[in-house]
């Protein structure tokens, strides 16, 4: 750069304009700041290397052959995705290859059946291949493939924990919260947050492995900015309205993934995991629920999603043809131990429970700062006469502050 400067200079004096005549004019105090700020911008390239290398994983050699994901195909954005292929069908309008693995065969022969007609479809986790935590007979990478090239927003594991794993699990978390150790969520339900601090088969849930590299694979990162795990329990009662985590929602715009497993045997009646398959992105974007009190663009009502309708183009044999179709609501039953991947900017629910109960705990993976990040003063299985008294006062505070004195005191 100095180099550069000089020769503008003598440029200048010989009443040439020299290559950068703008050099000729800059004081050596700036010439110095220039200089340092290239330093600092080529230093910085250099060792951060190309975008996204340190965090991609090399594809394996025995990956299906997945097509190039075309240049307006953000990455995790799943569902804008619609022009990876042309099937002439709507089970079929997305890239499925020939040399799928047998478990996600399965699994996408079931979601097919599932959405073959609408607008309530099943994908029953029972008849699924068993895939036990530590010997899944696929890759982290393969399950992400499936997910983002596939266009399904979920994947299925059958028996990844052992019912006595998964009941002693149960039993932790059914005795935190009779001890008061929770909040309630927007579905009436029994929602503990952080639940890995007080119960050690959570905390071991919350650091699986293979969930772990798979989300990671997923958001592209090496590491979470918060990893928190929740546990939830939802208890039918006569005359009321009880799921888990609420309505229709997604929890953001942006592309997200969690991990839940069912700690019950679950089926249409006991609440099961429900997400919406066929409907088009870019309607429900600017739409919000009405009755929402904190009106957020996340939350829909059931008529809203009982009125949408997705418009798309068909491959024929010989021409396009405009196709108008319902979207599909996907229940996922299962028995205990049962473990869903699922993305979390696809609309999802838990479905309104029938009879019975359904307990589960949920990972979330790189959630942001305003995540409600509940600390329960002295909870565990068997909390002491004291912890429970303060936590009493905790959670009259925080109604109060919610809905005012009547509401502390309820």
């Amino acid at each position: 750069l100095r180099t550069a400067i000089m020769n503008s200079k003598a440029a200048g004096r010989s009443g040439g304009g020299g290559s950068w005549p703008w050099l000729a004019r800059v004081r050596l105090p700036h010439q110095l700041g220039i200089a340092a700020m290239c330093l600092l911008l080529c230093s910085w390239t250099f060792l951060r290397g190309p975008r996204g290398a340190a965090e991609l994983v090399p594809l394996p050699s025995q990956r299906p052959k997945w097509p190039e994901p075309s240049k307006t195909c953000m990455s995790g954005q799943a569902d804008a995705c619609a022009d990876l292929t042309a099937r002439p069908d709507f089970a079929r309008q997305r890239f499925i290859p020939d040399d799928l693995p047998p478990l996600l065969a399965d699994l996408e022969r079931a979601m097919q059946e599932a959405t073959r007609e609408g607008p309530v479809g099943v994908v029953d986790a029972r008849k699924l291949p068993s895939a036990p935590a530590g010997s899944v007979p696929l890759s982290a990478e393969q399950v992400v493939d499936y997910l983002e090239y596939s266009r399904r927003p979920f994947v299925a594991f059958r028996d990844y924990w052992h019912p006595v794993t998964t009941e002693a699990l149960l039993g932790e978390v059914l005795g935190m919260q009779s001890h008061g150790c929770y909040d309630k969520g927007e579905g009436h339900d029994n929602r503990t947050f952080n639940c890995e601090r007080f119960s050690p088969l959570a905390d071991r849930f919350k650091s699986d492995p293979f969930l772990g590299r798979a989300a990671k694979t997923y958001l592209r990162t090496k590491s979470f900015y918060k990893h928190i795990a929740l546990a939830g329990h939802a208890e039918y009662r006569e005359g009321g309205h009880v799921n888990s985590g609420g309505g229709w929602h997604r929890d953001a715009p942006s592309s997200g993934i969690k991990a839940l497993i069912y700690l019950e045997d679950v089926d249409g009646t006991n609440g099961p995991f429900t997400m919406l398959t066929h409907y088009d992105d870019r309607l429900v974007n600017p739409n919000f629920d009405r009755l929402d009190v904190h009106r957020r663009n996340t939350r829909y009502n059931d008529s809203f999603i009982d009125g949408l309708v997705t418009a798309r183009m068909v491959a024929g044999r010989d021409q396009e043809t405009l196709v108008h179709r319902k979207p599909v609501q996907v229940e996922i039953h299962g028995s205990k131990g049962t473990v869903v991947l699922f993305l979390t900017h696809n609309v999802h629910r838990g479905k309104m429970l029938q009879r019975g109960q359904r307990s589960s705990v949920t990972n979330y993976y790189d959630v942001g700062p305003k995540t409600n990040d509940i600390t329960f003063v002295g909870c565990s299985p068997a909390p002491t006469r004291e912890a429970v008294a303060l936590l009493g006062e905790q959670r009259a505070a925080r109604r109060a502050e919610q809905g005012g004195p009547r509401a502390a005191a309820l």
